[in-house]
């Protein structure tokens, strides 16, 4: 099964990348290049908003370096192209898919593919990583709004076929994170992204010469988040009220949120 990854080029889109690199057969890597880790506060910010602003990023950052820096190295043997968002719909990125056939098309991590690009491998299979648990967090900070939402249990991923409907295709696989005491916000993020790049590559490696199954349509409603719902108020509750120690009070049984069952259709029979 021939896979082609089309992501993001930050550190953890570059892990996923490597993980199944060294799992699976991909035959090229495209990647996007996005907005800097570290962004520029607002204008207009009160002091102290700024601060939280820069000291949320720069943990962020930090988080992913220790996670993934160690395990983003990608095989010389990968053809790579990088494009700006931009390109991500055009003639190079066309051009590159044509001349390294692919099975298995994975996103992760980049701009919507349009029906034009879809068609240029139509005998492919798209299938998305988004990096929240559909249908219940869609859309974008996905790993950011459980913990605001205290119920940091509900971080996860979920693969799913690539639809024009924003991370709403039938599902294939999805995880959740697993508390862990002293996890932060960004380890939580962090921590689960490496276990599912790990569970994604055992998974794929099942279907080497064969097809991936159906994926189980999306029944149930949940919220899909838009870049604008952000804002850095939000980080009150995260850094002053709770210290950025929402998991300890999961743990403590201060809060408690709620659990949903995960799908795993890539799972071999004995183990579904």
């Amino acid at each position: 099964m021939r896979i082609m990854l089309i992501t993001g080029n930050h550190l953890r889109h570059r892990f996923i990348v490597s993980t199944l690199c060294q799992h699976c057969e991909v035959v090229g890597w495209i990647a996007e290049v996005r907005d800097p880790m570290v962004p520029t506060p607002p204008a207009g910010l009160s002091e102290h908003l700024t601060q939280l602003f820069n000291h949320h990023f720069a943990l962020r950052d930090r988080a992913e370096n220790e996670f993934f820096a160690d395990g983003a190295d990608i095989p010389a043997r990968v053809p790579q192209l990088n494009v700006s968002a931009d390109e991500l719909n055009g003639a190079r990125v066309h051009d590159f898919l044509r001349q390294h056939p692919a099975d298995v098309v994975i996103s992760y991590g980049c701009h919507k593919l349009l029906p034009k690009t879809m068609q240029v491998l139509a005998h492919a299979r798209f299938v998305n990583i988004h990096g929240g648990l559909s249908p219940y967090y869609r859309g974008v900070t996905t790993h950011f709004w459980p913990v605001y939402f205290l119920e940091p249990q509900m971080v996860g991923f979920t693969l799913h076929e690539t639809t024009q409907n924003l991370d709403g295709g039938a599902i294939l696989l999805q995880n959740s994170y697993q508390p862990v005491r002293g996890d932060t916000l960004h380890f939580i993020a962090a921590r689960t992204t490496v276990a599912f790049a790990q569970l994604l590559a055992d998974r794929l490696s099942l279907f080497q010469g064969a097809q991936l199954p159906q994926g189980i349509t999306q029944s149930t409603t949940g919220r899909l988040f838009a870049l604008a719902d952000w804002r850095p108020e939000h980080l009150r509750l995260i850094y002053d009220f709770y210290h950025d120690a929402v998991v300890d009070a999961l743990l403590d049984g201060e809060i408690q949120g709620r659990t949903v069952p995960l799908i795993d259709v890539l799972a071999p029979p004995q183990a579904q």
